[in-house]
């Protein structure tokens, strides 16, 4: 009784779930901010940290890690937690916003953000300008002292068919999630492969969808 005057009503709350795509990408930059947890029986050791490596090298086991640690830990669960969120509003599922849509055209972006909260805005007006912080990194990442991608396209190659692809790809391409297959069964795993998704729809204003992440691309339609 007391909170209820503070607080919106469920119904009437929004809840957003940003994600990055490119697994290698997102992996490189969360090594630079804040370095990556290696969790052995629910304890965490190793953390790859630019100054705890010597050399600061980024070794392909931090890559490996990094993207397990963020790109299928953290983010699977956080998406998670906001779909269940979402089932108690009035929209009934968060909106998917994905990294890679929002540096391709931000104002674009913008405009379905602002069809998901039901708000009128002028046009031009952007969603993104809010944020001062700036990228740190550029696209390639080959090009960093501290990454050997003549020794990680050898590695990939044989294992990360996924990986492999997103580390020769820009920060403008949406992926799907690495999905393995085997003949009993079907998992998400850093080995498992992936598809480039479509650009974000300037037509219809369609949004993303869940399904594009995780259904294999002949499995539903736009």
């Amino acid at each position: 009784k007391i909170l209820s005057p503070s607080f919106p009503r469920t119904s009437s709350a929004r809840v957003f779930n940003l994600r990055r795509t490119n697994l290698v990408k997102l992996a490189y930059s969360k090594y630079h901010h804040d370095g990556c947890h290696a969790i052995n029986d629910g304890n965490l050791t190793n953390d790859c940290k630019p100054e705890e490596n010597s050399k600061t090298s980024f070794s392909f086991d931090c890559l490996l890690q990094c993207i397990q640690h963020y790109g299928i830990g953290d983010q699977e669960f956080s998406s998670s937690v906001a779909y269940v969120a979402a089932k108690n509003t009035k929209v009934q599922q968060p909106h998917l916003v994905l990294y890679e849509d929002v540096m391709r055209d931000q104002l674009h972006a913008s405009k379905h953000v602002f069809k998901y909260v039901g708000v009128k805005v002028k046009e031009g007006d952007n969603f993104f300008n809010f944020t001062k912080q700036t990228r740190l990194h550029g696209d390639d990442i080959c090009e960093y002292d501290d990454v050997n991608c003549t020794d990680w396209k050898m590695k990939l190659e044989k294992d990360y068919p996924c990986l492999l692809k997103q580390l020769d790809s820009n920060s403008t391409v949406a992926w799907s999630v690495p999905i393995e297959s085997t003949a009993d069964k079907t998992k998400l795993s850093i080995q498992g492969d992936c598809h480039r998704l479509q650009n974000l729809d300037t037509t219809n204003h369609t949004d993303r969808r869940y399904e594009e992440l995780y259904l294999h691309r002949s499995w539903y339609y736009y």
